[in-house]
């Protein structure tokens, strides 16, 4: 299961905004599947605010895991709006550090 807010701005909506937590350092953010852009979590406000400046490797130079809805609660991020997406479309699961 992947928790979603909805589509990506910085790719046109090719991808969609996923919630992710970084290995091991346990920091929640949000990422686009499509093009790799990265924020914080409470980047998205009806749209995602991010301006494609930060990447995944930013956030998490380690490895990632997909967020789950404790971990949104922990970070006192709201379930409203929030859908689950099916995680085996998502490369982001698959990333490596340089």
């Amino acid at each position: 299961m992947v928790l979603s807010p909805g589509e990506c701005n910085c790719c046109g909506q090719l991808g969609y905004v996923v919630f992710l937590v970084a290995v091991p350092e346990g920091t929640l953010f949000l990422a686009c599947n499509g093009c790799k852009s990265a924020s914080d979590p409470y980047a998205y406000k009806q749209y995602w605010t991010a301006d494609g400046d930060l990447s995944v490797e930013h956030f998490a130079p380690h490895g990632v895991r997909p967020a789950t809805e404790r971990d949104l609660h922990q970070a006192g991020v709201s379930l409203s709006g929030v859908a689950e997406l099916d995680g085996g479309e998502f490369d982001l699961f698959h990333f490596e550090s340089a």
